[in-house]
This record gives structure tokens, sequence and C-alpha cells, in this order.
């Protein structure tokens, strides 16, 4: 197999290269590519390569290791091109590995990247379905055998690339905020088709679960919670936390004075005001403590037990409602509308009460 080099010009001497009378040192490396380019590499003998690099006054291989290294990665690069080494590629790999005088370290680097690349991305496009048939796994083993590559090493990269392809699925799944019952099941095939273990650590579990509950609270049965409390016949209970009870009430801040007034000067420094003055009130609407204890959510009415009094909304009642980061307020069809405060999964409880309410 011919490499794929191109023919270069040569560098023109320097004034100083023609002073010294010595050649331009780049203009080795350009030679080197230029006898891969005319010759098949294995019609280059060492001589010719010695005998062509001696005229430089200067250890060639030291000076441009790098560029000698990329000379062979290109001709790699060209061997794998099919995806499939052969023996007279091999043949002709191990010659140029020793014309440029490539370390066995730096050979197998390169080697390996390059092998590594085609697995990588052979690989990806096997399980972009998720699965891996029988006969894509044996065209996986053939491709292994064509480009030498290390079960050990084809291991690693399958685990990796098996992993990541999980855990985008699962990202993607969850992107909605809701894990539904066909999500789950087909997280479970695409890791069993793929060997590949699913864990997570606590805080994402927590999450995953919140996610799949809040599909249960839409679609499925919402879970029932086994409260203290006793409860109207067929009533079930969906969600219990402690809370703060409160409702927006009418405060005076602050009374100001005020009214059309005058004075008059009477004598020296007094005065007689007259006019009247009129007290001015200052109100806002304030969210004030009623009471605290305990909130219950069950499919009939919202049921609070406080430490002064016990009260209950019936659904059909609410009208709306409107979240907060640590509470809800409750829109009734008539009356004052309280403001549930509470850190437990507010959010949880704004579902559960939205379908009931839709129901």
């Amino acid at each position: 197999m011919k490499p794929n080099y191109e023919v270069k010009e040569l560098l023109k001497p320097s004034l100083f290269d023609k002073l010294f009378k010595r050649l331009p040192s780049a203009n080795a490396v350009i030679e080197i590519n230029n006898l891969l380019a005319r010759k098949e590499i294995k019609e280059i003998s060492d001589k010719e390569f010695d005998e062509m690099i001696s005229k430089y006054k200067f250890n060639v291989f030291s000076k441009f290791k790098k560029e000698l290294l990329e000379l062979y990665r290109i001709f790699l690069r060209q061997c794998f091109s099919d995806k499939k080494i052969t023996n007279e590629e091999f043949e002709q790999i191990v010659h140029l590995k020793n014309l440029l005088r490539v370390s066995d370290k730096d050979a197998n680097i390169l080697f390996d990247e390059l092998a590594t690349d085609i697995y990588k991305s052979s690989f990806k496009n096997v399980i972009n379905d998720g699965e891996i048939t029988e006969e894509e796994r044996n065209n996986l083993i053939k491709l292994k055998e064509n480009i030498a590559i290390s079960d050990d090493l084809a291991e690693m990269i399958e685990s990796e690339i098996a992993q990541k392809f999980v855990s985008n699925y699962l990202d993607k799944a969850v992107s909605d905020r809701r894990l539904s019952d066909d999500e789950l099941k087909e997280l479970d095939r695409i890791s069993k088709n793929l060997n590949v273990k699913v864990s997570y650590d606590y805080q994402t579990k927590q999450q995953l679960d919140k996610y799949r509950l809040f599909w249960v609270i839409e679609n499925g049965e919402i879970p029932i919670v086994n409260v203290d409390i006793a409860l109207q016949k067929n009533e079930k209970c969906y969600f219990s936390t402690y809370t703060e009870f409160l409702e927006f009430r009418t405060v005076t801040q602050r009374i100001n004075y005020g009214g059309v007034t005058g004075r008059i000067k009477i004598a020296k420094g007094v005065y007689y005001r007259v006019g009247s003055i009129k007290p001015q009130r200052v109100t806002s609407e304030q969210l004030v403590r009623i009471d605290s204890g305990k909130l219950y959510l069950t499919n009939k009415r919202l049921i609070f037990v406080g430490g002064r009094k016990n009260t209950s909304i019936r659904i059909d009642k609410i009208l709306s409602i409107t979240p907060y980061s640590d509470g809800v307020e409750i829109i009734k069809d008539s009356g004052k509308n309280p403001f549930f405060q509470f850190n437990a999964d507010p959010e949880v409880f704004a579902m559960i009460l939205t379908r009931l309410i839709n129901e």
C-alpha cells in the first residue's frame, strides 16, 4: 500500500546556511516525507534512509521527534481507514517505525489511540438503539481482531460508552421532571441489554423518586398516607404535614395627622392655631399567623387540626391555589383565603390538590 504523503518543496538555504555551508534543518523532515511519498515503505531500505539523513549534521530523530511521530501517525491512520490491519500493513507499520526510530512506547500509544477512536465510533453506532444483537456482537469481536485492540481496552471502552448512553437516556427521560412507567421499563431494558448496573447516590435517588411521584400523582393512583385522625367513609388521605396557618389581615401600621390648619400672631412668640387636625390611619394587607398544627389533604377535603381550633375546607369549595416555595395559598369561593406555610414538599401538595380540584 502506497502511503498518502504529498511531495513538498525543499526550503531554500538562508544567508547563514550558505555562509556555514549547511542545509536548512527543516529539509530533513521534508526529504523524509518526500521519500515516503515516492516509494512504498517496504521498498525503502535502512541504508537508503540513513544515507539520506546523514548529510544533516545533527540528530534528526531527536530534533524532529514530534514531526516524525506525525509522519508515523499519518500512515497508521491510513491503515486504520478500512477498520482492518492486514498482515502486509502490519509489516509496513513495523518497518516505518524502525526507519523513523519511533520507540515502542510511542508506537503503542499511537496505535491504541487510533484503535480506540475506531472502536468507540463503531460501538456507539451499534448501541444507538439501546441493544446489541448477536450479529452486532460478532462484528465487534471481528473488529477487535482486525484492529488488534486488546480485550481489556475494548471492555473499558464499551463500559464507558454504555454507562454514558444510559445516563444520557435518563437525563432525557427526566427533562420534564417526570419519570413514567414506560421510561422506567425502557431504562431497565437498555441497562440489561448493555450490561450496565444502574446505581445512584442518595441525592440523585431522592430526586428520581420525586420525579417518579410527580408522574404517579398526575397519571396513576395517588399513594395513600396513614393518619391518626378519624376520616369519613371512603375518605383517603394523600398528604399530611405540620404547618403554620396564616391569613391576610388588614393591619394598621401608624397614625398620621392632617387637615387644613393655620395660625394667627397674638403677641411676640404667641400664636393662635386655627383649623382642625384629623387622624389618618395607614393600613396594609399582611400575612398574620392564626394558628399552628397539622394539615391533612384527602380526596374530599383539606383538614387543619390546630392548637386553637380545627377547620376543614371541602375540595369543591376551592377555586384555585397559589403555590410558593414554602407553602400554598388556598383560593376559596367565599371567605378569607388561608395560607398554609410548611417546608415538607409544597410542590407535591400542590400537584395532588390540583388534580383533586380538576377531577
